[in-house]
This record gives C-alpha cells, structure tokens and sequence, in this order.
C-alpha cells in the first residue's frame, strides 16, 4: 500500500523511495465521468467504426482519385486512391479508439506533475476529460474527410477539428499544471 507523511507528499510504496512512474502506489480513481464526456467518447467510437464502412460502401466503385493531401490554403497537393483515403480513416479510428480505450485507466498515464494524495483524483479527471475530448475531435476529423471526399462539404472546415484537438490539449495540459 502507499504511505504518506503529508497529503502533498508523492504517493510512494511502503518500502521504496518517492516514485510515482510506479503503478503500484497510484490509488483507483474516484470518479465516474459525466453524461457530457460519456456521450462524447461513445460519438467518438461510432465514428470511428463506422466512417471506415461508410466512406468505403460509397466510393469503392464510385470514385477513382481523391484529394489526400491539402496544402495551408485548402489547394490539392496531391490526389491518392480510395483504398489510400480507407486506409487513412482505418489509422484515425484506431488512434480514436485506444484514446477512448486509455481514458478508461487513467491510472496508467503519465502526468506532467508528481501525482500526490491531494492532486491525484484531479490529475485523473483533468487527463480523463482531455483524452476524450482529443477523441472526438479526431472523430470529427474524419467526419469532415469522409464529408469533403463525398463533396458535401468544403475541407476548410478541417480547421475546426484542428483547433479542437489543440485546445483540447493545451486546456488540459494547463490544468493538470494548475492541478500541483
């Protein structure tokens, strides 16, 4: 079990020196995420199983080159197969997935901070909440590929996914440094 003299000593095994890389001495979180980051994280799993599907049982076939590359200004740089783009949102579904996955052991992770009785629980959450927000924006990532590659939408509005997943992480990296 973890000893501590103080609640802002770091967490530490009984018989080794102040380590908190260690899984042994971190406690279980405490919390349940709240219905807003449930039902982003379970967004963010349908999209990642079904655009695959979905963009492939429309464009195989259909489509013979697509835009793969984009330039800062929205031009095409380069154009690519449909197997290519499938193969692209098959790569970003699962790096959506094992984010949603990692949210689930926050235990696990590393933290900018040392983790300690009093900040543990907030380190937790703080980490929880960013994960599954990086999620969806990388699931809204792929709904705007699937939409601009359909042309139902400009790829301009890749931007907007963009500016999520950097916020996501800036604001979450800010408060788990708050969080000391």
């Amino acid at each position: 079990m973890a000893q501590q003299a103080h609640p802002n000593e770091p967490i530490r095994p009984v018989d080794r020196e102040a380590n908190d890389t260690t899984l042994t001495g971190r406690p279980e979180p405490d919390f349940r995420p709240d219905a807003l980051h449930k039902l982003l994280a379970g967004f963010s799993i349908g999209v990642a199983i079904t655009a695959p599907i979905f963009f492939a049982l429309q464009s195989i076939g259909t489509l013979d080159v697509l835009p793969v590359r984009y330039g800062m200004d929205g031009q095409v740089l380069r154009e690519g197969s449909v197997w290519e783009a499938i193969g692209g949102l098959i790569l970003l579904g699962l790096g959506t997935l094992a984010l949603v996955i990692l949210a689930r052991y926050p235990k696990i992770l590393n933290y900018p901070v040392t983790l300690t009785e009093h900040n543990v629980q907030g380190q937790y959450k703080t980490a929880v909440y960013t994960l599954v927000w990086v999620a969806f924006s990388m699931s809204l990532t792929m709904l705007i590929l699937v939409a601009s590659w359909l042309q139902l939408i400009n790829i301009g509005w890749i931007w907007l996914a963009l500016l999520l997943t950097v916020t996501a992480i800036i604001i979450g990296i800010s408060r788990m440094l708050k969080l000391r």
